[in-house]
Formats: C-alpha cells, structure tokens, sequence
C-alpha cells in the first residue's frame, strides 16, 4: 500500500474543486447570448435563469474554496501531536460554547427552581 502525503492531498483536493467548478459551470449557455428586449417577465426571460445557474456554480465554487483554505491550516496542525491536543480541545471548547449559547438562547431546558429552597426574608400567608 502506498502512502499519500499532504502534498498529493492537497493536489487532489484542488484537481476535486477545479473539477467541481467545470461541472457546474458546463451548462448550456448558449441561450444566455441571445437578446430577449421585447420580453418583460423575467421569469420566462432565459438570460435570467441562465444567470441564476451561473450564481449556484459560483456560490458554490467560493464555498468549497473557502472551506479548502480555511481548513488547510488546521490539517497541517494535526500532524504535530502536541498542536493536535490543542486542536481537538480546541474544537470541542467551541461546540459546548455554542450548544450551551443556543441552548440558553432558545429556552430549551429552562432553570427550574422550588421555592422552598430559597431563602426568603418573609412568608407569605393565606
């Protein structure tokens, strides 16, 4: 079995976004070209639905290439083990920051308290 190194990843990751991008910006686009003056709804226009096409392709081309940049460095943290620990920590220190923010912010486990255990200066009678 050979062993790949971050070199090759890195390579076939790119040649995976490149590839990515050409398959969805293949589409016929040969009917975007055409002029279509006389028409006012834009939503029998093809130029429109053309351009709508065009942005998916874009969007998730600037998706996958930032997600490639941004984790890139991460990855290369993971092959110390002493950044690895720091990395994991880390991550996790972030997903129990946000889960326990979203939790508080949305209610879902409410603080319940009984009033017999708070101290109270007074009783209130019936």
């Amino acid at each position: 079995m050979s062993r790949i190194d971050s070199k090759d990843v890195s390579s076939l990751l790119l040649c995976g976004v490149l590839a990515a991008g050409l398959f969805f910006s293949a589409a016929d686009w040969s009917m975007a070209a055409t002029s279509s003056a006389g028409q006012y709804d834009l939503a029998e226009n093809e130029d429109f639905w053309a351009n709508v096409l065009r942005y998916v392709s874009y969007f998730f081309s600037v998706l996958l290439g930032t997600a490639y940049v941004a984790f890139k460095p991460i990855l290369e943290l993971l092959k110390r083990p002493t950044t690895a620990v720091l990395v994991i920590l880390a991550t996790l220190g972030l997903y129990l920051f946000v889960s326990t923010t979203v939790t508080a912010m949305l209610g879902v486990e409410e603080f319940e308290y009984e009033p017999s255990s708070i101290v109270t200066p007074y009783v209130v009678s019936k």
